[in-house]
């Protein structure tokens, strides 16, 4: 009986290839396929039997019917996989796929994403052809054609279906018209007990999934992210759900994880090369360019757009400044709000104690002056400019409100830079507002929240806050700039706590501080005069440093806004003084005979 058995094993077989369609698909474990290589017969297909019967083999949209295989061409076995074979280059894919994946900077370490220029190496024409002709996705005919159009417009559509174990349903996909345009996808919540339905960027719903179980439609949505991170355009802005994972690495040498201020939080991050398209970068390796990334605290979108709209109307308006520290994009993630600058080696304080000669010589000292030059432009630039794209002109003023050392940058020399020592640039603009001309010089002064320091005594002495706000901040700044180039770092410090024990008062120590005017608001601290006198008497001040000390005292640290000179006219000083360093270099290291001065 056994002998007999397998005797009529082969037409017992047979006869089942002859059975009626929907007789087969009502047997529980019945499956087809597309083909693997690894199978005995190139004609044997496993479909799930909840798909429908005309997507058995899908066809590519806007493809002639060849592309499915004929009738005559397609068999069956019984099986008891509950989920399709896929084709041996399918499984290398996939696996190729998970092994690209990273992890992102400045996350949990729960997320992982493919970098496009993986999936540009792995998913490429030759082997997607090799996985429709395993898969027997397509005709022969259309193998080519249907890999082209993969690898141009669903590359990354393909890549979250291979991870999915469902890349042989690609063409499903294709015939819907869906690529990577339509990405990503979200889900349409429905009634209660409903299955959610999943819908394309654009809001129209994916017939292709149908059949799915609504968890693996979950975990779609959810995966489809590690092949989503986005690629950065200089100047963009970008609102990106909270999913979605962003392609920054740690850098090699991070110094400290995060810089906290009154208003943000400042990380240090590299962008993936493959992920962006930013111009003359300060580079890590391999276009990896560092980056600062300034989240900010309070979810507000007023407080974001003021900074933003500073940067961008400054750069449409006058182009980009070399003294300004341009921005590079924004995003929002979820309800946080970000900026991307340039990573400075260091601030100016920083560059103080560790970078500052503490006898510079010629060429340091004309650096210097430069660079002071050059902040002062910048700020002129802030305070007062023309469109110059309009036919009738359209002044805008604005202030910054928060100059100090801290706010200026120094970013080391890159290859074919004109300024070999480096260079300056004014940052942190988060507090700086655009203003029509009629409002430039009228600012309520319990809304200006510049570093105490620094701040003039304006907003105590009740005067309305103009540009010169800044100006004072800016004379403060250059004394201690003089004093780093007089008598080193230390002789910095020093000044402070000098300015902080003339000011403390037992009474009210809360309210002690380091300011350079008097606790009656009606004068420069006589520590600060006599600072300055010391560094004029002191051999090393230079004439140029004796000039440019007369300038803040004269023309920048003066209790009257109205007293003080314009960011254009200081600038246009400092321009006067570069000019003659230039020609004369004794101006930039001898003192000659001078006359006794009083501040």
């Amino acid at each position: 009986m056994t002998l007999l058995y397998h005797l009529l094993k082969p037409f017992r077989l047979l006869l089942q290839c002859f059975r009626p369609r929907k007789q087969l698909q009502s047997r529980e474990n019945v499956r087809f396929l597309p083909d693997s290589s690894k199978r005995p017969s190139p004609k044997v297909r496993i479909i799930r039997p909840e798909d429908d019967e005309h997507d058995s083999i899908a066809h590519c949209p806007s493809l002639p019917q060849e592309s499915s295989l004929a009738a005559s061409e397609i068999s069956s076995i019984e099986a008891g996989e509950p989920y399709p074979v896929s084709s041996s280059a399918l499984d290398e894919l996939q696996t190729a796929l998970s092994k690209a994946r990273i992890e992102p900077h400045l996350t949990n370490g729960h997320v992982v994403y493919v970098p496009l220029s993986k999936l540009n190496e792995l998913i490429t024409e030759a082997r997607v052809q090799e996985i429709l002709s395993e898969g027997v996705m397509v005709g022969h005919s259309l193998v080519q054609k249907t890999a082209r159009r993969i690898v141009q417009s669903s590359k990354r559509l393909f890549a979250i279906l291979v991870s999915m174990k469902r890349g042989n349903q690609i063409c499903r996909f294709l015939d819907e018209g869906i690529t990577d345009a339509k990405l990503p996808f979200v889900l349409k919540p429905r009634a209660e007990r409903e299955p959610p339905i999943l819908q394309t960027s654009g809001g129209r719903d994916i017939m292709s999934i149908s059949g799915w179980a609504e968890d693996e439609i979950i975990r779609l949505v959810k995966k489809q992210w590690r092949m989503l991170a986005p690629v950065f355009e200089q100047g963009a802005h970008y609102e990106f759900p909270r999913l979605q994972i962003l392609p920054f690495m740690a850098p090699a040498n991070a110094e400290d994880e995060q810089i906290s201020g009154g208003w943000s939080v400042v990380y240090q991050a590299c962008i993936h090369p493959a992920h962006h398209n930013i111009r003359n970068p300060v580079e890590c390796q391999d276009r990896e360019i560092v980056v600062a990334i300034k989240k900010l605290i309070l979810p507000e979108p007023s407080c974001f757009n003021a900074e933003r709209d500073m940067h961008t109307t400054l750069e449409k308006t006058a182009g980009a400044h070399s003294h300004l520290t341009n921005l590079l994009f924004t995003y929002k993630h979820g309800s946080e709000y970000h900026l991307v600058f340039p990573w400075a080696d260091v601030d100016l304080r920083k560059y103080w104690e560790t970078k500052h000669s503490m006898h510079p010589d010629a060429r340091e000292t004309l650096w210097s002056l430069k660079q002071m030059t050059g902040v002062a432009g910048a700020l002129s630039l802030i305070h007062g400019f023309l469109r110059s794209n309009d036919s009738v002109p359209d002044p805008l003023f604005g202030h910054h409100g928060d100059i100090k050392a801290e706010n200026i940058l120094w970013f080391a020399s890159s290859s074919g830079d004109d300024a070999p020592g480096g260079i300056l640039r004014i940052t942190d603009l988060g507090l700086a507002s655009l203003h029509r001309m009629e409002s430039a010089s009228d600012i309520d002064p319990t809304k200006v929240t510049g570093t105490q320091t620094y701040s003039p005594p304006d907003k105590l002495r009740n005067a309305r806050i103009s540009r010169k706000w800044d100006n004072w901040s800016l004379g403060c700044l250059f004394l201690e700039f003089a004093t780093s180039m007089t008598l080193g770092y230390e002789a910095v410090k020093e000044f402070g706590h000098l300015r902080a024990q003339e000011g403390f008062d037992p009474e009210l120590p809360e309210l002690s501080s380091d300011y350079f005017y008097t606790t009656d608001y009606e004068d420069v601290r006589p520590s600060v005069k006599r600072w300055v006198t010391r560094l004029v008497n002191d051999p090393r001040c230079s004439d140029m440093l004796y000039d440019l000390l007369s300038l803040v005292m004269r023309k920048m640290l003066r209790i009257n806004p109205e007293d003080r000179a314009t960011s254009q006219q200081i600038h246009q000083e400092l321009t006067v003084m570069v000019d003659r360093a230039s020609e004369d270099e004794s101006y930039l290291v001898h003192a000659t005979e001078r006359p006794s001065t009083s501040w």
